[in-house]
C-alpha cells in the first residue's frame, strides 16, 4: 500500500499563523481533490480543528525533514513507554482530540490524546516529521483505536500502541483490523 501524503505546510508571518495554515489546506485541497476527500469529512474536520490548535500549542513550529535519519527502536520504546507510564488513558465522551499541551496539563486522555503526546515526544526528541504521526485503525467490530506510528520504510511502520509496552511492526497486523487515516501536525494520508 502507498503511503500517499497530503502536506500541509506551516508558514508563520509575523502574527499570520492561522491565515497561513488555512491558504496551505485551501491549496492541498485544489491539488489533491478526490485524494484529500477520501477521509471522511467528519473525520478530516476533526483532525484540522486539531492541527490548529496543536499548532497553536506548540507555538507554529517549523516542518523538520532529515532524510539520514535512523529509527533507533530502542528510543522509540523508551519515549513511549514514558509517557504511557505519566498520561492516564481516560475514555471521552466524543470525538474531540486534546492538543498534546492538554493533555500534558490534564495528566489523562484516550487513545487519540496519548498517541498525539507519544507524537510530540517523539519530535522533541528529533524525528522528523516526515516519518512520524498518529493512525487510525479499525477492527472487525468497527471499534477505531489511535496509537503513534514511525515509519521506517514509505510503506512500513511501527505501531507505538498505548495498551502495551512494546512496538508493533504493521506488517504484522492481522485481517480484522483496517487502517484507515495517518496524521500529524501537517499532513493526513490514507494508511
Amino acid at each position: 500500500m502507498k503511503m500517499i501524503v497530503l502536506i500541509v505546510m506551516l508558514f508563520v508571518f509575523s502574527g499570520c499563523g492561522d491565515l497561513m495554515m488555512d491558504l496551505a489546506k485551501e491549496k492541498a485541497k485544489e491539488f489533491y481533490g478526490e485524494l484529500y476527500d477520501a477521509v471522511t469529512t467528519d473525520r478530516r474536520e476533526t483532525i484540522e480543528d486539531w492541527q490548529d490548535r496543536e499548532a497553536e500549542c506548540l507555538n507554529y513550529p517549523d516542518y523538520y525533514e532529515d532524510k539520514n535519519f535512523v529509527v533507533d527502536l530502542d528510543s522509540m520504546i523508551e519515549i513511549k513507554n514514558r509517557v504511557v507510564a505519566f498520561i492516564k488513558y481516560k475514555p471521552d465522551t466524543g470525538n474531540y482530540y486534546q492538543t498534546s499541551c492538554e493533555t500534558e496539563a490534564r495528566g489523562m486522555g484516550d487513545c487519540e490524546d496519548i498517541a498525539i503526546a507519544i507524537w510530540k515526544e517523539l519530535r522533541e526528541a528529533g524525528f522528523p516529521d516526515d516519518i512520524i504521526g498518529i493512525g487510525i485503525a479499525k477492527n472487525d467490530r468497527g471499534q477505531c483505536h489511535a496509537f503513534a506510528i514511525v515509519y521506517y520504510t514509505l510503506d512500513d511502520f511501527y505501531i507505538l500502541d498505548t495498551n502495551f509496552w512494546g512496538v508493533v511492526d504493521s506488517k504484522l497486523l492481522n485481517d480484522s483490523v483496517s487502517l484507515i487515516v495517518g496524521y500529524n501536525l501537517f499532513s493526513i494520508w490514507e494508511l
